[in-house]
């Protein structure tokens, strides 16, 4: 199956520092940092649910969908943006194994990954639906 990881809210990292807000006050920087923080929560959660619909729409249910779930591995916790973890397969899976070898299905998968990112994208940028892919 696929499933996507983001990071989980009570994870808290330093996303602001005093040069990008412009003021290094100890009482406004946490506050400041705890609002960009849910945002990239926010933004990670959308990310994630855009690429697992993407990914639904490239495969069916040639797959499991095992959702969307939050953990602070390692490629999440250290960006300082909207992330996610995108898992495709296991290769511990002697069927699943085989897919992930075979270029048609990869070609799937990444397509369903490129359309979920472009509609995340598109939801901010263009929200009354103006561009398209």
């Amino acid at each position: 199956g696929y499933e996507v990881w983001y990071l989980p809210p009570n994870y808290q990292r330093n996303v602001v520092s005093p040069a990008s807000t412009g003021t290094d006050s100890k009482a406004l920087l946490p506050i400041l940092n705890n609002m960009r923080e849910q945002e990239y929560e926010t933004e990670s959660i959308l990310l994630g649910r855009d690429i697992l619909a993407g990914i639904h729409g490239a495969i069916g249910s040639a797959e499991v969908d095992r959702g969307l779930k939050s953990n602070d591995w390692f490629v999440v916790r250290n960006s300082k943006m909207p992330a996610v973890l995108v898992e495709v397969g296991f290769v511990s899976n002697k069927q699943e194994a085989m897919q992930l070898s075979d270029p048609a299905y990869l070609k799937k998968l990444a397509n369903g990954i490129y359309v979920g990112i472009v509609d995340f994208i598109q939801h901010f940028d263009f929200p009354d639906g103006a561009a398209s892919r």
